[in-house]
Parts: C-alpha cells; structure tokens; sequence
C-alpha cells in the first residue's frame, strides 16, 4: 500500500485474476489498514483485477455491508476499476454508501484522487 501522508490518502493497487472471495478479503484489509494508520481516504485500485465470477445480489449486499464497517471511520473511499466490473457489481456500492460509506467509482485513478482531495 502506497500513502501520502500530506494528503491522508492511502492508495491500494491489486492485479491480476483472483477469487471474489479473495478481492473482497484485500479490500477491506486495505480498508482496515488505512483506519488503523489513521488515513482520511482511501484509493483502491482494481482496475488491472478480474473476477473469476459474477457475485450474486446476496453476495454482493453482504460484500457491501462488510466495506462499509471496514471504512467506517474513513472520509471517502475510491474505487477504481474497469467499467464492466462496477457496471455487474453496482449493488455493492448502494448497499456501502446506505451503510455510510462515502464511496464512489472511476474509470480513471486521477480523477478518484481529485475527488478524494475535494
């Protein structure tokens, strides 16, 4: 994990092909991490990350809940991932940000930093 401590942004990359079981264990130890470090925000950088299957909505409402308690204390949380991915997954984000969590997705990791800063 990269932080920047000038801005309490930490910034998280993850590549590669994994379980969804496995992405959502990196995203809220990333989460935790930076809480713990005492960051404001959080960048997750997902783009270059591929599932190895499509979640389900209970799946992906249980995912949400879970980010939602792991950033509890955190200002915003970026996710950065391919558009198809938060396009088949949107439902994580909703259930997240009912829960609290200041969330939102980009296509772009500099425009998540600009918001992040904003």
């Amino acid at each position: 994990m990269r932080i920047d401590l000038d801005h309490s942004l930490a910034r998280f990359a993850a590549t590669g092909r994994m379980h969804p079981e496995d992405a959502i264990h990196i995203a809220t130890t990333a989460l935790s991490e930076a809480q713990a470090g005492q960051m404001s925000s959080v960048m997750l950088d997902l783009q270059d990350v591929s599932l190895t299957r499509t979640l389900s909505i209970t799946e992906c409402h249980d995912i949400g809940e879970r980010l939602a308690r792991a950033g509890q204390a955190l200002c915003k949380v970026a996710i950065v991932a391919r558009a198809a991915c938060v396009e088949a997954h949107e439902f994580i984000f909703t259930v997240a940000r009912n829960r609290g969590l200041q969330v939102a997705t980009f296509a772009d990791a500099s425009e998540a930093v600009g918001w992040l800063q904003a």
